[in-house]
């Protein structure tokens, strides 16, 4: 079966740092190998939550916290 290797994604820099309890806080993460692979695939992380991110290129993307 023919298969595509891809680089894991690093994290550099996320902002900001902390948001409102209320969520809704919208969170920019810098890094490398960012892949955007259709549907909900790519996601945020927020404690045990998690909510889709927005790839907006291999380098750069945005989610807001739950």
């Amino acid at each position: 079966m023919p298969f595509t290797y891809y680089a894991p994604p690093t994290v550099e820099m996320i902002f900001p740092r902390y948001g409102s309890k209320d969520g809704a806080t919208p969170v920019q993460v810098w890094g490398k190998n960012f892949k955007r692979f259709g549907g909900d695939m790519s996601r945020c992380g927020f404690g045990t939550r998690s909510v889709v991110a927005d790839i907006k290129n291999d380098t750069y993307l945005e989610c807001f916290s739950p």
